[in-house]
């Protein structure tokens, strides 16, 4: 049983951990408060990228922690960032998957059609339309493509939905953006 319970927080600590290559608010929280701290000095992007990293693997050493540059559970609890990180993530972490429905299918469908991989409509019954979508965006982001939406999915959708769209050369017109103009 402990080993059971072991790895289930160890799959939690995974999906609330933030690192290289993150995009979204949770960045800008982390970037944010070690720059209050002093040990971070570059641009709040919300990106974590090197500069991000480094900062983080400073704060890590000075406090005992693993040194990793990935600011998962413990990180994030020793700059207090853990409880509004955590709870952002995990506030939709119902189990979604086809034959579901309600504001959270709603709300799971408005994310997708956003990213350009939903364009049914917002009927918050999740449909084989929407399980599709699903499937897409965890094949982009390279979760496991099974149609369901559960703590790592909702974690990476929303990563993706809060993130800042990168810069294009040029704009095209169009309703809605192109699957995996996310990235």
């Amino acid at each position: 049983m402990f080993f059971l319970i072991t790895v289930i927080l160890m799959g939690v600590n995974a999906a609330f951990a933030l690192q290289h290559g993150n995009r979204g608010i949770k960045v800008v929280e982390l970037q944010k408060k070690l720059h209050k701290i002093g040990y971070f000095d570059g641009q709040i992007t919300g990106y974590y990228g090197t500069l991000t990293q480094n900062a983080v693997s400073q704060f890590q050493a000075t406090n005992g922690l693993t040194v990793d540059g990935i600011a998962g559970y413990k990180t994030l609890a020793a700059l207090g960032l853990s409880e509004a990180i955590t709870t952002q993530t995990s506030q939709h972490t119902s189990l979604l998957k086809l034959g579901s429905s309600g504001s959270l299918v709603i709300e799971l469908q408005q994310h997708l059609q956003v990213m350009g991989y939903y364009d049914g409509l917002m009927t918050g019954y999740y449909d084989l339309s929407t399980q599709q979508a699903v499937i897409l965006f965890q094949m982009d982001v390279g979760l496991k493509s099974d149609g369901i939406v559960g703590p790592l999915t909702q974690a990476a959708i929303e990563s993706h939905f809060n993130s800042p769209p990168l810069p294009t050369l040029t704009s095209t017109p169009s309703s809605l953006p192109n699957r995996g103009d996310i990235r």
